[in-house]
């Protein structure tokens, strides 16, 4: 939650307000002058805070000449969603990763295991172990993105606000 004092009345704070957040490539959602504003700002796919789907909703609270601006930032539920489902596919794939390696490394270790694949013609250890390592590496390298992606969303989260306070500070 954000809050501003601004040198505007009600009404003139309103209008500047929500010229700023169309600017921005806001979506208008619930529209009370000059008491209430609701707008939608982002994409289901942002990568920043700014980016990021998110619904703003303003109050406004006249203090004679001036107006109190209290705005709250939540992010959309379906860019939770989309998130969640980022994380649940990455996982998946981890796991198929890590579950092949063990039975590429099974394998090329087990004598009952070899001696299958002697019978349909030639074996080379080596590759099978060099299919393994890149299984493995494949697995480190799935890890270290996922892990990447979830401190970038958790610092979305953080910084959800972030469009709203630079918006507010650009009102007189």
């Amino acid at each position: 939650m954000f809050e501003r004092i601004v040198a505007l009345d009600a009404e003139k704070a309103y209008s500047e307000l929500k010229n700023q957040l169309f600017r921005q490539n806001s979506k208008l959602i619930i529209d009370e002058p000059p008491q209430h504003l609701v707008v939608e700002q982002g994409s289901l796919f942002g990568l920043t805070p700014k980016g990021a789907k998110k619904r703003i909703e303003c109050h406004f609270h006249p203090q004679g000449d001036h107006t109190r601006i209290v705005a709250k930032t939540s992010l959309s539920s379906n860019w939770k969603k989309v998130t969640c489902l980022g994380y649940l596919i990455g996982a998946v794939c981890i796991a198929l990763a890590i579950l092949l390696a063990f039975t590429v490394q099974a394998i090329a270790t087990q004598p009952y295991f070899l001696s299958i694949f002697t019978e349909f013609g030639s074996y080379n250890y080596s590759q099978l172990q060099l299919i393994a390592n890149m299984l493995w590496g494949l697995a480190i390298f799935l890890v270290s993105i996922l892990s990447v992606n979830i401190i970038a969303d958790l610092l979305i989260y953080r910084r959800k606000d972030s469009l709203i306070e630079e918006t507010l500070k650009m009102l007189p």
